[in-house]
């Protein structure tokens, strides 16, 4: 099932906010080709990428959540030859970590997401959710000049 959370005008605000803003993002120590910028507390986020958040909680019907305490929401960018390894995040003690994805830019060849051992073949505008602290989770390389851009919302929710 397609989970389209946002319209093409709002991609494209949100794709010129990043680029715009690609001199705030951080090397991303766990692989080339990899960066990241985490938004939570930047004053000058535009709001919409808050209320995106808002709008998978009405849309996935969670009741009850915590902020996930050590990733917390951000911006993923992997260029040509990047990739996401595979792994398991950390689950607190009182919960399940739970990321939801949204694509903003997908590469023309590569970087879907594996969760599971399952290829994800996602499309832009497009979240998919993530059981990151009970699955592995990886992607595929990216190849091309069009980088793989990720808005990840996380969620600690209740055992």
């Amino acid at each position: 099932m397609e989970k389209l959370i946002i319209t093409k005008k709002e991609q494209l605000l949100l794709l010129d906010w990043t680029f715009k803003n690609e001199h705030k993002f951080i090397p991303n120590c766990l692989g080339p080709y990899r960066k990241y910028y985490p938004f939570d507390n930047d004053q000058e986020t535009p709001s919409l990428f808050f209320e995106i958040k808002e709008r998978i909680i009405k849309k996935e019907k969670i009741k009850k959540w915590y902020p996930e305490p050590d990733i917390g929401n951000y911006i993923g960018w992997i260029s040509n030859g990047g990739v996401i390894h595979r792994h398991i995040d950390s689950n607190p003690d009182y919960g399940n970590h739970i990321r939801y994805n949204l694509f903003l830019s997908v590469p023309n060849e590569g970087g879907y997401p594996i969760y599971n051992n399952q290829v994800i073949p996602v499309k832009e505008s497009q979240y998919i959710r993530c059981n990151s602290g009970l699955y592995f989770h990886e992607s595929q390389k990216v190849i091309g000049d069009k980088p793989r851009i990720v808005i990840s919302y996380g969620f600690i929710l209740p055992k």
